[in-house]
């Protein structure tokens, strides 16, 4: 059965869920129990009531995820702590559970109705904007093809290089070098 993907983010690498196994068990296990869009979440122990969920929310109770994850209701309490001050869930506690939002939601997952190719350029259109597309021409001085001449150098020149050459050609243009 086909339930569509989770979108996760390189940058956990360098936010220490990586380093913590048991954190990063529950923050996976929040984001594949998220909704996907709102509506009502169902109790019916030990009395039947409705909890209204947001798009990014899901209704946990500590007992069932310590369960359902096999860690101590102590470890899913940090873990849940260690969530929330990482910034990465706000969690509202009710007399039956806690309301558990995902921070920034939307931005990292597919919306219903949403085409895959689409959602992948949302995604990472903010990548895409600051780097040339690969149509583009690297322009590269006289002296840097030159120099490539005659020691045989085959790197393409950083971005810093590209940025000085071009300072220079419009101190140049302009009428002498101004530092």
């Amino acid at each position: 059965m086909y339930r569509g993907f989770l979108l996760v983010w390189r940058r956990i690498e360098d936010s220490g869920l990586l380093q913590d196994g048991k954190t990063l068990a529950l923050f996976l296990h929040l984001l594949l129990k998220a909704r996907v869009e709102a509506g009502d979440f169902v109790m019916t122990e030990p009395t039947r009531a409705v909890v209204r969920l947001r798009r990014g929310q899901v209704f946990v109770g500590r007992k069932s995820l310590a369960a359902t994850l096999d860690q101590t209701e102590r470890e899913i309490r940090t873990g849940l702590k260690m969530l929330r001050e990482m910034g990465i869930c706000d969690q509202q506690p009710t007399n039956r559970g806690t309301i558990v939002t995902i921070r920034n939601y939307d931005r990292f997952q597919h919306r219903k109705g949403e085409s895959y190719v689409h959602f992948i350029r949302r995604v990472t259109s903010h990548t895409t904007i600051t780097r040339p597309s690969r149509d583009h021409k690297v322009r590269m001085s006289k002296n840097v093809k030159g120099r490539r001449k005659r020691t045989g150098e085959k790197t393409i020149p950083s971005a810093d290089e590209l940025r000085e050459q071009d300072r220079r050609r419009r101190a140049k243009k302009n009428g002498g070098d101004h530092d």
